[in-house]
């Protein structure tokens, strides 16, 4: 079981398949693995651009009381920036210098973890793995998605969506070579990010295995 999730990089939306991972006994350190993407145009724009001044310090803001929005990218990150509620928004609790001594440390993890992110992209070793938690993704988002992993390696996707009639939970389909789909029963809810149908995961996971080994 641990062999099959670390052959995976979560690109989003959410953390879900972090704890998917997690609760496979593994916990790689992948640069979106507890991030939340606040959209697959976001995401796209990230790797095409190739993550242009991530984590800067002057580009968060508070997200919720954990997490901050690098608001140039539009990606939220876990961080010890903490933040309390003020009406409908958040505040940062801690002073500027204090901000700034937590930041460089953090930014520091993330530019390892970008470092990893590019070697996977370009050796194209790990497949990954991207879903909405909310709504479907389009065709024409998941083929753009696509093309920009492309262009840094030979990339493989898997993309996976709610089951529908014409597409049964468990089941994985090929859009093109190195591009699946797969379809689950559920998502975990927003605020239970750990909630994640196992079983289903680890059959998508491994019939997209099965279907664009590494190499393929």
């Amino acid at each position: 079981m641990q062999h099959l999730f670390a052959q995976f990089e979560s690109l989003g939306a959410n953390c879900e398949f972090g704890f998917v991972q997690r609760a496979a006994g593994i916990e790689p350190a992948g640069l979106l693995r507890w991030s939340m993407v606040t959209s697959p145009r976001a995401l796209i724009a990230a790797i095409q651009t190739d993550f242009p001044a991530l984590y800067d310090f002057e580009s968060l803001v508070p997200y919720n009381a954990g997490m901050v929005l690098d608001q140039r990218l539009g990606i939220a990150f876990h961080s010890a920036l903490n933040s309390v509620r003020v009406g409908a928004g958040f505040m940062f609790r801690q002073s500027e210098q204090d901000r700034r001594d937590i930041h460089r440390f953090e930014a520091g993890k993330v530019m390892q973890q970008l470092g990893r992110f590019r070697a996977d992209l370009a050796s194209g070793e790990r497949m990954f793995v991207f879903h909405k938690f909310t709504d479907a993704l389009t065709p024409r988002e998941i083929a753009h998605l696509f093309s920009v992993l492309r262009q840094r390696g030979p990339a493989r996707l898997l993309v996976v969506s709610l089951a529908d009639d014409a597409h049964p939970a468990g089941s994985v389909i090929a859009h093109l070579p190195g591009l699946l789909h797969g379809y689950i029963d559920r998502f975990a809810p927003g605020d239970r990010a750990y909630d994640v149908s196992f079983d289903l995961w680890t059959r998508i996971c491994h019939t997209a295995l099965e279907m664009a080994p590494p190499g393929s």
